[in-house]
């Protein structure tokens, strides 16, 4: 009897440390068990917040799809062949027109006057055609009449090789309107005043004789030129469709 109690005592110690070492073992199960859940819910959160991430970035995608689809179109392209052999390119809209504003019409208005106003023996032949090219046919047939040689009062018989015009412009004054009065455009026209004054210089003297004009000047914009050399000098289609100038007397010589 003694003896077996001896062998239970030395047993009993042996079991309760297997029973700790097992105790534990299951709260380190347990423990790795909570971590592995726990990664495995965020691992899911994680691909569900990529996959939301994913569809939005896939509808803005199908969405600008979607608004540009529209915009995209066929467009003629015509090749052009001039008689130098130069080529060029255009499309079906030659002749879009390009907002202008007063002060853009101002100085192109400012400009005509003074190409066509002006005279320089040397420059007349450029100055002619430059006066073609931003008139009606009207207004430049009117401008060839009065350049004319069979006209006393023209310059090339005023001056002729002895001398040269410059302009000096005073102001250019908007009088009507289209584009300010769209709503009824068909009752207004572009038309503007112009206070200028002709200069004559005679070359190797110092003497000036000075004369003061106001020109009444109507124009419109035909849009972009569809020949490219047009386009380097006249970009926009400024075209004066009415030209009208009369003497001023010196009283009525307006100021600077």
């Amino acid at each position: 009897m003694l003896l077996r109690l001896k062998q239970f005592l030395k047993k009993s110690p042996v079991s309760l440390k297997s029973e700790n070492n097992q105790t534990s073992y299951f709260k380190e199960a347990r423990s790795w068990a909570n971590e592995i859940y726990t990664e495995a819910l965020v691992s899911r959160q994680r691909y569900k917040i990529a996959f939301f991430a994913m569809c939005g970035l896939s509808s803005l995608l199908v969405l600008s799809v979607m608004v540009l689809v529209p915009t995209q179109h066929t467009e003629l392209v015509v090749v052009h062949e001039g008689d130098s052999g130069y080529r060029w390119i255009s499309t079906t809209k030659p002749h879009t027109k390009m907002s202008q504003t007063w002060q853009q019409t101002q100085a192109e208005i400012a400009h005509y006057v003074r190409t066509r106003e002006a005279y320089d023996p040397l420059l007349y032949r450029h100055q002619t055609q430059s006066v073609k090219l931003f008139s009606l046919p009207q207004v430049q047939a009117e401008y060839a009449l009065v350049q004319s040689s069979d006209n006393a009062n023209a310059p090339i018989n005023v001056l002729g090789a002895k001398g040269y015009r410059t302009v000096v412009i005073h102001n250019v004054l908007p009088v009507d309107s289209s584009q300010k009065n769209a709503a009824d455009s068909h009752k207004h026209v572009n038309l503007a005043q112009v206070n200028f004054e002709v200069v004559d210089h005679w070359f190797g003297q110092t003497r000036t004789t000075r004369k003061p004009y106001s020109a009444i000047v109507s124009w419109t914009y035909q849009g972009i030129p569809l020949d490219p050399n047009k386009k380097l000098e006249n970009w926009d289609g400024f075209t004066i469709t009415k030209y009208v100038v009369e003497p001023m007397t010196m009283d009525n010589n307006p100021k600077n």
